[in-house]
């Protein structure tokens, strides 16, 4: 969940609050969607994974919203609905990723955390850090 805030300087709106967001997103529990998972906490970690602006299911202004990262919110439906099966999916979320500049998958930890040099205190970032496993994790896709 991505609380309701007041938006920064760098957001569309500084000092109007945006929505809050309660999101999750489904990966399946292979090698290529644990290791696609290490990027993704990442991203996270790093402000990568939302933005604020116009909601494109809704139209809503002011909305907190998925950024430029794919994600997929369902467990069915295909790519036209943001769910499995999608067999572009790995190339395109890691492309993605790539753009953003998101360390490769063998260079991170479990955590989402660069493997070399200091480790991300994420309490820093996230208000609370357990919540990273109820946000983004694996689950088994037929």
């Amino acid at each position: 969940t991505m609380p309701s805030c007041m938006q920064e300087i760098y957001h569309d709106h500084p000092g109007q609050y945006h929505s809050s967001k309660n999101a999750q997103a489904y990966l399946p529990n292979n090698q290529d969607g644990r290791d696609l998972l290490k990027r993704l906490k990442y991203s996270f970690l790093h402000g990568l994974s939302f933005t604020v602006g116009t909601s494109l299911a809704t139209g809503g202004t002011n909305q907190c919203t998925w950024s430029t990262i794919s994600h997929k919110t369902s467990l069915y439906g295909g790519a036209s609905r943001f769910g499995f099966p999608d067999d572009n999916y790995f190339g395109k979320c890691n492309q993605d990723l790539d753009k953003a500049g998101v360390p490769t998958a063998n260079s991170l930890r479990h955590d989402g955390t660069a493997s070399r040099g200091p480790s991300l205190d994420p309490s820093i970032i996230v208000p609370d850090p357990g919540s990273l496993h109820g946000f983004l994790s694996t689950h088994t896709v037929a």
